[in-house]
């Protein structure tokens, strides 16, 4: 009987060691991505009925940020807040199209803020839209304000930069290029 005791031992002991060995693992990836799936947005300070509301609250979210960028319905880029690459929209002056537009999205907000796209070459802004809306709704930018900056920026690579309350500082989602052919 002890024979048998001692064998099951032997094959509980090294699985008891594998187990507490991933419960280590999980620690340090939860570690990892604690700042990348926390959030803050900042809340006025509230005074209601003897009520306080925090002024800075901690959201925290499932996904990464990202973002889709189309020319009507056409997708030209899409991306992430880790991604490392920039991506450039190549839109020749003779498109036909009605909108460009930015789709952002935030799991943990559907909030109506207000939003703001700016484009820029050389850390000269070149042109600022600004919305309210949903946080989920399409950023759209018409042709025809586009237009009002393409002939003297054609084969230029434009940041397009993006803000909100959340993304107060901006953040560069791409890049446009205007070119002839």
């Amino acid at each position: 009987m002890k024979k048998t005791v001692r064998i099951k031992l032997t094959y509980i002991i090294p699985i008891l060691i594998l187990l507490i060995s991933c419960n280590q693992k999980q620690k340090q990836i939860d570690t990892w991505n604690s700042p990348i799936a926390e959030y803050r947005a900042e809340k006025n300070l509230k005074l209601e009925k003897g009520k306080i509301e925090s002024k800075n609250k901690r959201m925290v979210a499932d996904t990464i940020t990202n973002w889709q960028f189309y020319k009507d319905s056409e997708l030209l880029f899409k991306s992430n807040f880790f991604d490392s690459n920039l991506f450039t929209a190549k839109i020749k002056t003779t498109d036909n199209y009605e909108n460009l537009i930015l789709l952002m999205f935030y799991d943990f907000n559907n909030e109506i803020m207000e939003r703001k796209i700016e484009l820029v070459f050389d850390k000269q802004v070149l042109a600022t839209f600004v919305d309210e809306n949903r946080s989920h709704s399409p950023f759209k930018i018409p042709k025809s304000e586009i237009n009002k900056i393409v002939g003297e920026n054609i084969g230029k690579e434009i940041y397009i930069n993006y803000s909100d309350s959340i993304n107060k500082n901006g953040l560069t989602v791409g890049m446009l290029k205007f070119i002839t052919e």
